[in-house]
């Protein structure tokens, strides 16, 4: 299977960098077009992937509708610097052969009110025209919640940028709530728990077959004897039907989503999430947890998969399990490592004994996440920032 070579109007995010947000004091993490984030549970890989999500957030709706959702001001900045007062995230991007970064900073400016302390935005261009840039800071902007570039900033590439990082898609997928006959709506989007696989589906149908034909063919792969999966209208609400194969060669049978189990959903999910084209082509997808719930060969199914689904559109896992990383061809640099100490994330490239070994090809990145060898560099995990480093 080939999917359409996008790999030139992608939008990639080629580096994040974090400071006082939730479990992470300070990191700094280069992304590939596929990336993986490894580690066990607690430490950070989900608070990595909510800052992309709380950047896509700000821009879409506002910076206090971001921090309501996760609980305040408080709930967000990291808890280990007494005097810490704000946060900060910066992400660099590259975008139709330019580069480029943006970041901000929330400030906490009594003990119930916040705005944004500084915010920037640069793109790089090759051409003639002068780079667009801005950056505000200090009182102009405090007490604020909305942040300039989710207009543009009056710039016509900036507000490309904006469209995209407004546009990143983050998934923890739940076959229960796939399971449930749900609402008709455009398929523009999958929801974030997959709810409206369905819609996602009739959509990818009318508007691009010869990606629902991916997706069917992988999905085929999973299940032994599916022949289909198509949306079923239920009245006026809607679920899905799955077409499976008889014992007898011309016998059929038919199951809606609610007869299908975790795993099979799961990685219609995931499949979904990696290849919809309903939301702008190039915008990073992160998924949590790719594998849940599937068989060691169905994980390097989706492996496969997403690999595919990367050559067009960004793709960031966190996972925590080896069946997922046991393909030869992973390389050492897609991989970050996580760990926690103290309740402090600890994060970086794989250790150079594990960067040796994997270049070596005498393990594979599961068999050494297997043996606990698959640790971050204490260098990258050692490192220092604040909320300066992140301008400029």
């Amino acid at each position: 299977m080939s999917t359409t070579n996008d790999a030139g109007r992608r939008f990639l995010v080629t580096r994040v960098k974090l400071c006082a947000y939730k479990s992470h004091a300070a990191c700094d993490v280069s992304l590939r077009p596929l990336s993986f984030l490894v580690g066990p549970n607690g430490s950070g890989k989900s608070n990595f992937m909510d800052a992309l999500a709380f950047v896509s957030d700000s821009l879409r709706t506002s910076v206090r509708e971001a921090l309501h959702d996760r609980g305040g001001f408080a709930e967000v900045l990291w808890r280990g610097g007494e005097d810490s007062n704000c946060f900060g995230i910066r992400i660099e991007f590259e975008y139709l052969g330019d580069a480029g970064h943006y970041a901000f900073t929330i400030v906490r400016t009594s003990d119930d009110a916040h705005g944004v302390g500084a915010e920037e935005c640069l793109v790089r261009t090759r051409g003639p025209e002068p780079s667009p840039y801005f950056r505000i800071e200090g009182s102009r902007v405090v007490e604020t919640d909305v942040l300039l570039l989710a207009n543009g900033a009056g710039d016509k590439l900036l507000g490309h940028v904006a469209r995209h990082l407004r546009n990143m898609c983050f998934y923890r997928l739940s076959p229960q709530a796939m399971r449930r006959v749900g609402s008709r709506d455009p398929g523009d989007r999958l929801m974030r728990d997959g709810s409206n696989a369905a819609s996602v589906l009739r959509a990818m149908e009318e508007r691009e077959p010869k990606t629902k034909g991916y997706v069917l063919e992988y999905l085929t792969r999973i299940v032994p004897g599916l022949v289909s999966v198509r949306r079923k209208l239920v009245g006026n609400r809607q679920t899905m039907e799955f077409v499976q194969k008889g014992e007898d060669p011309e016998q059929q049978w038919r199951f809606w989503a609610d007869s299908m189990s975790d795993g099979t959903l799961h990685a219609l999910g995931v499949l979904l999430a990696a290849f919809q084209t309903g939301s702008p082509a190039g915008g990073p997808v992160g998924i949590e947890e790719p594998d849940a719930g599937v068989s060691p060969a169905v994980a390097g199914l989706l492996t496969a998969a997403l690999e595919e689904a990367s050559d067009r559109r960004q793709i960031v896992v966190s996972t925590q399990s080896s069946d997922l990383l046991d393909g030869e061809d992973i390389p050492a640099d897609s991989i970050t490592a996580f760990a926690a100490r103290n309740g402090q994330s600890r994060i970086g490239r794989v250790d150079e004994v594990g960067r040796n070994l994997l270049r070596e090809k005498q393990f594979t990145p599961g068999e050494l996440l297997r043996a606990d060898q698959l640790r971050p560099d204490p260098g990258d995990a050692a490192q220092e920032l604040d909320a300066a480093t992140l301008f400029g």
